[in-house]
């Protein structure tokens, strides 16, 4: 990816195992009101519908997009808890 990128946000929505290629997992993210979609290769049992990871996508072309942090969302809710004193 060039060195013009943007990190965001992504919801996982869903995945999907393929008996020839294996597991996919899809997720959405918007870019100037645009929804788009990214497939990554892999199951990520950890994350449920719904939940939040980061990306970053290509500034040149905001299709072209790879998940940068996939724990985002438990880094979050780690440092909410903390600082409500659970």
């Amino acid at each position: 990816m060039s060195k013009g990128t943007i990190k965001t946000y992504a919801i996982y929505d869903k995945n999907i195992v393929f008996a020839r290629s294996g597991p996919r997992s899809y997720f959405n993210y918007y870019v100037d009101k645009q929804k788009l979609s990214l497939t990554q290769y892999g199951k990520f049992n950890f994350l449920e519908k719904g939940d939040t990871v980061l990306i970053e996508y290509s500034i040149e072309g905001p299709s072209a997009a790879r998940v940068i942090d996939f724990k985002y969302m438990q880094k979050f809710k780690e440092d909410r808890n903390k600082s409500e004193g659970n």
